[in-house]
C-alpha cells in the first residue's frame, strides 16, 4: 500500500510554517478565502502578502506550493451566513464556520486523497486494532465512557482532542466539523508546547 503524501495547508504564518517543517509536506496549499478587490490596500491582513509569505515559507522548506482559490466558498457558506446571523441578533464565529466549510470542507475536496496537515494546536485519536486510549482522553472522562471507547471500531471517526498546550488549544474552533472529516488530517503541533520553543 503506498504511503500517503502529505499536503501541509500553508496560510504564511509561523505555526503553518513550523507544521510543515516537521511533517517534512511534499507539496503546500495556500487557501485565498477573501477577493483581493475587495481589500484596501493598506488592510493589516493582507491576501497578497499572506501570500508573499506562504511563498517565502515554500520556498525556505523547499516544497511545492499552490494556491487554492476558494472565495466563493468562503463567501456563501461563511460569510453570508455569519451576517445573516448578526441580523437576527446573534453572534456567531466566522473562524468555526470556515473552520468547518472550507478548511475541512472545500479545501479537503481540493487535494483529495492525501493527508492534509495544518498549524493548529489540537489532537486526533485515531484508533487503530488494540491501541491504548491516551492518558489525557482517560483523565476526564467516566468509566463507562472508557469502557464505550474500548469498544469503538478501528475505523470509526477519529476523536478530536485538546493540544498539550491548553493556552494555545483551538480544538474548541473545529469541534464543529464532522469527525469523518479528520480521517486524513494531520496536527503537528498538538502535543507540543508553544512556550517550550523560548526556552
Amino acid at each position: 500500500m503506498a504511503k500517503k503524501r502529505i499536503v501541509v495547508a500553508l496560510s504564511g504564518g509561523v505555526d503553518s510554517a513550523v507544521a510543515a517543517a516537521l511533517v517534512k509536506a511534499d507539496t503546500a496549499i495556500h487557501m485565498t478565502n477573501w477577493n483581493l478587490r475587495d481589500e484596501a490596500d493598506d488592510s493589516v491582513c493582507n491576501a497578497s502578502t499572506d501570500w508573499r509569505d506562504a511563498q517565502q515559507v515554500a520556498q525556505h522548506l523547499h516544497i511545492p506550493l499552490r494556491r487554492a482559490r476558494l472565495e466563493a466558498d468562503y463567501w456563501l457558506t461563511v460569510f453570508e451566513p455569519f451576517l445573516e446571523k448578526l441580523k437576527e441578533g446573534e453572534m456567531g464565529n466566522p473562524d468555526i464556520l470556515c473552520n468547518r466549510q472550507v478548511k475541512f470542507g472545500s479545501l479537503l475536496d481540493t487535494i483529495g486523497d492525501q493527508l492534509l496537515a495544518t498549524g493548529h494546536y489540537a489532537r486526533l485519536w485515531h484508533r487503530r486494532g488494540d491501541c491504548a486510549i491516551p492518558e489525557c482522553v482517560q483523565d476526564r472522562m467516566r468509566e463507562q465512557d472508557i469502557d464505550w471507547l474500548r469498544k469503538w471500531g478501528p475505523n470509526s471517526t477519529p476523536l478530536l482532542l485538546q493540544a498539550a498546550d491548553q493556552t494555545k488549544d483551538q480544538s474548541y474552533f473545529l469541534a464543529a466539523s464532522p469527525g469523518h472529516r479528520f480521517q486524513n488530517v494531520i496536527f503537528p503541533l498538538g502535543d507540543l508546547c508553544k512556550s517550550s520553543s523560548r526556552n
